[in-house]
């Protein structure tokens, strides 16, 4: 009798646990993951001097900064094994330290990616690492061929995956252009005042323009869809008309650089 009731106490102690367990989940149950929501970047602020580039939500707020510093520091571990070597300047070496600030950002069409181009000087020469910010990891890829100049007009194509931006020089602003695959992280095309007069010669042009002293004053860059980039330079065959511009096309893959609607003559 003693042993029978010992055995209905324990068996009334373990219901009794199995009770207490069921009536407290929150005791067996696995903690909450907390997710964390990034807003909707509605541009990119980017400070006097380049120091610093902001994304900013629809609401006002900063969602995220990202200074020279932080860039410095991506430089001192990543940069030259992303561009196969130190950036240079004729023959002078221009470590991360020496980069004076961001030049351009630009926003991607679906706000998870930002242009940002770093500009160093040296001998009249500025030379950019351009490549994308992403604005959740904050982690920066860089183009694996630095640009020569400072970027100034900047344009992502319609699916965010080609930029197009113009390159001031010491001589003059709009002196080039270049556009880069940022998924492929790599330069697509680089066109240059003589490329331009190149072709317009090509395509039955008269052109007695000396490539070394036109300013091409590349601008009003416009994606056409995905596939196609126009924009804008001076006349490259009446340099009296110091107002007139002409439009060129060209297509994403760098190839079929040519006037757009333009005549002969």
């Amino acid at each position: 009798m003693r042993r029978l009731l010992l055995v209905l106490v324990l068996v009334l102690v373990v219901l009794a646990l199995l009770v207490q367990r069921v009536g407290s989940p929150l005791r067996s149950s696995p903690p909450a993951t907390t997710t964390v929501t990034v807003e909707r970047i509605e541009r990119i602020d980017r400070d006097e001097g380049g120091g610093a580039v902001r994304g900013v939500a629809p609401d006002g707020r900063a969602e995220f900064v990202y200074t020279l510093e932080d860039w410095r520091a991506w430089a001192e571990e990543h940069l030259e094994a992303s561009l196969g070597g130190p950036v240079r300047i004729a023959d002078q070496a221009m470590p991360p330290d020496t980069f004076h600030g961001f030049g351009a950002a630009a926003l991607a069409p679906d706000g998870e990616r930002l242009f940002l181009a770093a500009g160093t000087y040296a001998v009249l020469t500025t030379v950019s690492v351009v490549g994308a910010l992403d604005t959740r990891s904050r982690d920066f890829e860089a183009v694996g061929e630095p640009a020569r100049g400072d970027v100034g007009e900047v344009a992502w194509s319609p699916d965010g995956r080609f930029v197009a931006y113009t390159l001031d020089s010491a001589r003059a602003h709009g002196d080039g252009l270049r556009v880069d695959d940022m998924r492929a992280l790599e330069m697509v095309r680089s066109v240059a005042g003589e490329d331009l007069l190149e072709v317009a010669a090509a395509s039955g042009f008269t052109v007695e323009t000396d490539a070394r002293e036109w300013l091409p004053e590349i601008a009003d860059l416009d994606w056409s869809g995905a596939a196609e980039l126009t924009f804008t330079t001076a006349d490259p065959v009446d340099e009296a008309a110091a107002e007139a511009t002409v439009r060129w096309r060209i297509d994403a893959d760098g190839n079929a650089l040519r006037l757009e609607g333009a005549t002969p003559r």
